[in-house]
């Protein structure tokens, strides 16, 4: 798999080349991903590589996880690289944000980030499809429960 320097956000579309709604079966003839077994609640599949993981629920892609511990990319969202800690802050100050214990949730844009936000490296990105919006929502559960 080639991994890309910059991915351009569109939400609830896609984070780079990764579409939301890309069956499974597409993003492995794509991208040449092996499956290692880890299928979670509900069946939901995990794909990792490089920094990044991708989620599956029902076959379709809903998900894709990048942690800037293990790979730090720019990422783009109208046109400014919001994967830096000025992008972060630009983000935040918009007020269309939800708080959870871990995480600043942007359910209007299909994306959450983590609350350490001193260290870039440290910071860790979540790009949802539309169909994740009802948990994301709820604050108190645990990420890992669905």
């Amino acid at each position: 798999m080639n991994i890309q320097v910059k991915f351009e956000f569109v939400p609830f579309e896609k984070l780079g080349s990764f579409a939301f709604g890309e069956t499974e079966n597409e993003f492995i003839k794509k991208y040449n991903i092996p499956y290692s077994e880890n299928t979670g609640v509900n069946g939901k599949k995990i794909y990792e590589k490089a920094g990044l993981m991708f989620r599956f629920d029902q076959a379709a892609l809903t998900q894709v996880t990048a942690d800037n511990s293990l790979f730090i990319s720019e990422i783009t969202f109208n046109s400014t690289n919001i994967n830096t800690i000025d992008g972060i802050k630009n983000l935040l100050s918009t007020g269309k944000y939800i708080e959870s214990r871990a995480h600043y949730i942007f359910l209007e844009l299909g994306v959450a980030i983590s609350k350490d936000i001193s260290k870039i490296k440290d910071v860790e990105w979540f790009f949802f499809d539309k169909s994740l919006c009802k948990y994301w929502l709820n604050i108190h559960r645990p990420v890992t429960s669905w």
